[in-house]
């Protein structure tokens, strides 16, 4: 119940979760994921976060806008990161399943405002106009 206060995921929806990866429920998806599930799963949840951000937005609120924009600036870094790394995070024993809790984290328990708050915010609102003067030839050949 905890997870759900916090994350406001209905109950249903966990039972949804359950159910689809209840042991018969497997049959299709064991061939697919047999050797990478917690892999499958980060994806899994990342769904569940594209789905939760598309009702943040389609919402009259919006606090539940800056939390997911705010997570997915995030995991846009983390996604970075993981791409400078790949070759080293293959050796680390179960990262696939600390990155899904990490994740969870991330969006369920609201890590992602913690950490760019702390981190993200700071440095970005310091280096702003560095930013800003290295982009503006990017940005007008985009825009």
């Amino acid at each position: 119940t905890r997870l759900m206060t916090r994350s406001g995921l209905k109950l249903q929806f966990l039972y949804f979760i359950g159910y689809t990866f209840r042991k018969e429920n497997m049959g299709l998806l064991t061939g697919l994921i047999h050797k990478w599930p917690a892999e499958f799963l980060c994806k899994s949840w990342l769904v569940v976060c594209g789905y939760k951000s598309f009702k943040a937005i389609e919402s009259e609120d919006k606090i539940d806008d800056t939390q997911w924009l705010t997570f997915w600036m995030v995991m846009s870094l983390v996604q970075f990161a993981e791409f400078w790394t790949d070759i080293l995070r293959r050796f680390i024993p179960y990262y696939n399943e600390a990155k899904l809790v990490f994740i969870v984290w991330l969006s369920a328990l609201r890590g992602a405002q913690m950490i760019y708050d702390k981190g993200v915010r700071p440095f970005l609102k310091q280096k702003e106009a560095e930013i800003d003067q290295h982009a503006a030839p990017l940005m007008e050949k985009i825009n």
